[in-house]
């Protein structure tokens, strides 16, 4: 998209101002976006408010392989510029456990945003929702969504951003109208 005048000059003077050590206009910008400016990808799975308790299940070793850490950070590094993703490779070797970090941090990033759908241009009404997919219902439920919500449910974070429904089946539910 190409940017018209007033969002060059806006541009402009926002670098301007970080050239010059001042952020003013660059962090009007950010207020107006985030509600929470979101922690970097370490610190989502390191920090005790957001993912440590369950990537660090014994409170000394991550269960994340530190090549899929690595992966995800460069995936992070740009979040706009992928829109799909594919983890291939044998039976162990932590695809699930990566993809799941890397929907959660999605999620993370999602809840941070102000408003979710006016950031993506949708309607302010409409939930905006993650689905997961499998070769049927049954299995993307027990194999992915749930796996997926037991995992956020260990999170303070999370849990400050939601509510936990259900008893037999245990389902999460954030605010801003997003839904899994």
């Amino acid at each position: 998209k190409k940017l018209n005048n007033v969002e060059k000059q806006q541009v402009i003077k926002i670098l301007k101002e970080i050239n010059n050590g001042e952020n003013i206009e660059y962090q009007k910008l950010i207020n107006d976006i985030w509600e929470e400016v979101p922690v970097d990808l370490d610190t989502f799975i390191d920090d005790d408010r957001y993912m440590r308790t369950y990537f660090y299940p014994d409170g000394k070793s991550c269960i994340v392989y530190p090549r899929w850490r690595k992966e995800l950070k460069t995936i992070f590094k740009d979040p706009y510029k992928y829109s799909e993703i594919c983890f291939t490779g044998g039976i162990g070797l932590g695809k699930s456990e990566a993809a799941k970090l890397g929907l959660a941090y999605l999620s993370y990033r999602l809840l941070c945003l102000k408003n979710p759908q006016s950031f993506y241009n949708k309607h302010i009404g409409k939930p905006i929702v993650i689905l997961f997919f499998n070769n049927t219902k049954d299995l993307a439920e027990k194999v992915l969504l749930q796996p997926f919500v037991d995992m956020l449910i260990t999170s303070p974070w999370f849990l400050e951003r939601g509510k936990i429904v259900g008893r037999d089946h245990i389902r999460y539910i954030p605010n801003k109208n997003i839904r899994f």
